[in-house]
């Protein structure tokens, strides 16, 4: 089987193919390729400074952390009081040191329940 790579046409043909070859290459390396999904994190609801650090994988810091919509468990629905989540950035919620090349670090404040989101980051 030839390698779609090694084809090659004649004329406007091959620049069109040459153009694709090129466009293709370039939608591969961009950053939402290596987007990853995090499921099921559970976040303490509380109003203290702390939350899970959570690894991520991509190998470099993200540039985009998407927070799903907020799920608690049924039990917990008539007890659960509206609040925040975020995302600490470079530094934890108590201010050490983190490493947004290895992971992240989600908090939930102003929650009287924990919380579970999923993750999305590019």
């Amino acid at each position: 089987m030839t390698l779609l790579a090694r084809i090659r046409l004649e004329g406007d043909a091959e620049r069109v193919r040459q153009s694709h070859a090129q466009a293709i290459t370039e939608l591969q390396s961009g950053v939402a390729v290596d987007a990853k999904v995090i499921r099921e994190v559970t976040v303490p609801g509380t109003a203290v400074a702390g939350g899970p650090i959570i690894s991520h994988g991509l190998g470099r810091p993200p540039v985009f952390v998407g927070i799903s919509a907020i799920r608690v468990k049924p039990a917990d629905l008539a007890s659960m009081t509206s609040g925040t989540v975020m995302e600490s950035g470079a530094t934890t919620f108590t201010g050490g040191a983190l490493n947004r090349s290895e992971s992240i670090q989600i908090g939930a404040f102003g929650f009287t329940v924990p919380i579970i989101v999923d993750l999305l980051v590019m």
